[in-house]
């Protein structure tokens, strides 16, 4: 007797989740950082350069720009849902 095929969609494999994101700008030395920030409201990546100072940011967070990265955590927590991650 014959296997009868298995009834249900096919089994599907998930792979890790790989975060291959540019730095924010492409100009920015090579001691910078980027970091994903992302709250309930909105997601974005900025580059810090290596004393934490913001260099390159999206414009809803570019008046940033200048300003050491915990104003901008600080306005974040704030929000909902914040999260933080090295790139």
């Amino acid at each position: 007797m014959a296997l009868l095929p298995r009834a249900g969609p096919a089994a599907v494999t998930t792979q890790p989740l790989t975060t291959t994101a540019p730095p924010a700008a492409a100009d920015v030395q090579g001691d910078a950082a980027s970091w994903w920030l992302s709250t309930e409201r909105m997601t974005i990546c900025v580059d810090l350069d290596a004393a934490g100072i913001i260099v390159a940011a999206p414009p809803v967070a570019r008046k940033f720009i200048g300003q050491p990265a915990k104003n901008l955590g600080n306005w974040l927590r704030r929000q909902p849902g914040f999260r933080c991650q090295k790139l």
